[in-house]
């Protein structure tokens, strides 16, 4: 798992030091490529309509939830499934420790690293993009809202990837049915009128340019996220060690 942690913040790192320099030059290319279609053009006006524009939308909707999401589902799915799959609960119940102090350990840390990974990573991608264009640095209560949402989302991942490694006797598995949902809901909410998309409300542009979170969304993903984890509690105290 330390290994995991390390992989997982150096490749987000990495991706934060290069990609504000590709602004100019990722510009200058798209120029002498047609897009194919109306709406393709108008997506690439705007994420070129500002370096700020750029910014948000090459880290917060694309590389820090993209990898944030396959990390949290990774944690989530072996934190129980593992330990029943290679015996190492068995050993767990030996020790004078609850299933209630396991299950609290195990959600406590992951969670926390999740946090400070994304900390660490926005920051060198708040400096390099103030390295620049200094400009940035206006946009600095953007990047903390901004990483709060990913952080909101990705724990709602995690927590739903916990729920199913609580019955779901392998880790691989348990990942791949959290990861099915996690796929699809995109388009099922993209059908939902546009005050009831909850989940893409904590990635929209708004938050980094004009510091707009939405924050009773914020709170209804905090509250599913703390219901999957019970849910994941009840079933984990009751599970029968084989």
């Amino acid at each position: 798992t330390r290994i995991g942690y390390l992989v997982f913040l150096l490749l987000l790192v990495a991706t934060a030091a290069f990609v504000p320099a590709t602004f100019n030059w990722v510009k200058e290319m798209l120029k002498n490529v047609p897009p194919p279609n109306p709406d393709l053009a108008n997506q690439i006006n705007l994420i070129f309509q500002s370096f700020p524009h750029y910014i948000w939308s090459q880290w917060f909707p694309k590389n820090l939830i993209q990898f944030g999401i396959i990390f949290a589902i990774i944690l989530g799915a072996a934190s129980l499934a593992g330990e029943f799959f290679t015996g190492t609960f068995e050993f767990l119940l030996t020790k004078p420790v609850s299933r209630k102090s396991v299950f609290l350990a195990k959600t406590i840390v992951r969670l926390i690293a999740l946090g400070v990974i994304y900390m660490l990573s926005t920051g060198i991608y708040f400096l390099a993009s103030y390295l620049f264009d200094s400009k940035i640095a206006s946009y600095w209560e953007g990047f903390i809202l901004s990483t709060l949402g990913v952080f909101l989302l990705t724990t709602l991942v995690f927590s739903l990837a916990t729920l199913f490694s609580s019955f779901v006797p392998r880790p691989i598995f348990a990942g791949l049915y959290s990861f099915i949902p996690v796929i699809l809901w995109p388009l099922v909410e993209s059908r939902f009128p546009k005050d009831w998309r909850v989940v893409s409300s904590l990635l929209k542009m708004d938050i980094f340019l004009k510091n707009d979170f939405p924050w009773l969304n914020g709170v209804i993903i905090l509250l599913v996220s703390v219901i999957f984890l019970a849910g994941a509690f009840l079933i984990f105290k009751e599970r029968e060690v084989k």
